[in-house]
């Protein structure tokens, strides 16, 4: 295990291959407003097929898919989207917990390529393929990790990558995709949530604390601990990663600043997120994970 300081803010250069990786999956995603419009959907205003999903308006949609064993939440806007997995009756992530219920996971942030025939292509931080539209209106659900090495410049989109799940809209009230306002308070308990969740499930104790001005915008510090937690949880899934937190993350500290990232010192984890940035805001779980595996 590395015992050495690895920096993954985005303003320090030189950083470990670490932080580079971090910093390489944010940069694209640092602003949700500002980017131009691309709308391959407008063809579909005029189909009535029951696969066709309709994204022209906007505004969340639930979908799932054809095997009704996988539902989310999806919203475009101009070359990025939001999308949001559902918790399952039976399921007992740590995420689910924390949010007492709701049927949501951590919102993602997805930015839009274009790709073969018209289609689209929405691919996570890392470039890996989630959702696939089509210029006549299907859509595929695609597990990333079975697409982080696929070539999508390829002409044949399904010579490179098998699998995948088929799409259908789903008749129904989309919740928003917005980290919901949270008060201070509420935040509070979040961590503590997390800490007796990790003592029980795992036996061992993690301080996690909000250091200076948290700022007007709880809802993104909310969102950034809810990602952090997952991100434990999902590295002490394994016995080896269970040992090397034990041993070396005690504290996770909260920071708000302009510019989000990841530092690790002392057995400290420290999470910069921006009160302003939204879902942009804060690193993902997912960047969270990998980074605590590179450096405990």
């Amino acid at each position: 295990m590395l015992g050495s300081v690895v920096l993954a803010s985005f303003q320090v250069g030189g950083a470990e291959a670490a932080a580079a990786q971090v910093q390489s999956e944010e940069d694209n995603f640092s602003d949700v407003t500002s980017l131009p419009d691309i709308d391959p959907f407008s063809a579909l205003l005029s189909r009535r097929g029951p696969s066709a999903v309709r994204l022209s308006s906007r505004e969340p949609q639930l979908y799932e898919t054809s095997e009704g064993n996988t539902r989310f939440t999806l919203q475009v806007s101009g070359q990025t989207a939001l999308l949001r997995f559902h918790c399952g009756d039976e399921q007992k992530s740590l995420e689910c917990w924390l949010l007492q219920g709701q049927p949501r996971e951590e919102i993602m942030l997805l930015a839009a390529s274009r790709s073969p025939r018209g289609d689209v292509t929405y691919k996570n931080r890392r470039g890996e393929a989630v959702l696939r539209v089509t210029a006549t209106g299907g859509a595929t659900l695609y597990d990333p990790g079975e697409t982080a090495l696929a070539d999508f410049s390829a002409t044949s989109f399904g010579a490179v990558v098998a699998g995948g799940a088929a799409v259908l809209p789903v008749v129904g009230q989309a919740e928003t995709l917005l980290p919901p306002v949270m008060s201070s308070g509420a935040v509070d308990e979040r961590m503590r949530q997390t800490t007796s969740y990790l003592i029980e499930k795992y036996d061992f104790f993690i301080s996690l604390m909000s250091v200076g001005d948290a700022g007007s915008n709880q809802a993104v510090l909310g969102d950034a601990v809810l990602t952090a937690s997952k991100a434990i949880d999902l590295v002490a899934s394994d016995a080896l990663g269970q040992r090397a937190i034990a041993r070396r993350l005690q504290v996770v500290e909260f920071r708000n600043r302009e510019v989000i990232g990841l530092e690790y010192a002392d057995a400290t984890l420290v999470v910069y997120y921006n009160e302003r940035g939204g879902v942009a805001g804060r690193p993902s779980s997912a960047a969270i994970r990998r980074y605590l595996e590179s450096v405990l």
